[in-house]
């Protein structure tokens, strides 16, 4: 038994905007399974790359499980314009109790909480580079 999420990577702006693309890499110890988190290219503004899994299994073992996967991307566009990206996602989970129940929705109530907040740095990051360009020209 286990617990598991189902999360989206989304390109979360409207409108003409910069691509995205990157790949994933798997920081910290092995406490949790990850899949689906393959390397994506030219994802453009509202596209998702779905299919990304993250497993909890070690449900019998007491104690507070962390790991750590990082967004290593890079936005670019037709003007020329390209700029690194990194984010992470920490996956943590606290075993206080040796039961069979696992509190399934706490765990994706985290994790949502964890996208959201890589969307919110994501959308800042744009605006500065948009910024940026402005400033520029």
């Amino acid at each position: 038994t286990g617990v598991f999420g189902n999360l989206n990577l989304l390109n979360d702006v409207s409108g003409p905007s910069d691509f995205l693309s990157g790949s994933y890499s798997a920081l910290g110890g092995l406490d949790f399974g990850a899949g689906g988190f393959n390397p994506f290219a030219n994802l453009g503004a509202g596209a998702s790359q779905s299919g990304l899994q993250v497993l909890f299994g070690n449900t019998n073992t007491l104690g507070l499980f962390t790991d750590q996967i990082l967004l290593s991307a890079f936005g670019t566009n037709a003007s020329g314009f390209s700029q690194g990206l990194n984010y992470s996602l920490l996956l943590r989970a606290n075993v206080i109790n040796q039961s069979t129940n696992v509190p399934e929705p706490n765990m994706l109530v985290l994790m949502l909480i964890g996208l959201a907040m890589f969307s919110i740095a994501l959308i800042a990051q744009r605006q500065q580079a948009i910024l940026a360009r402005r400033a520029m020209h």
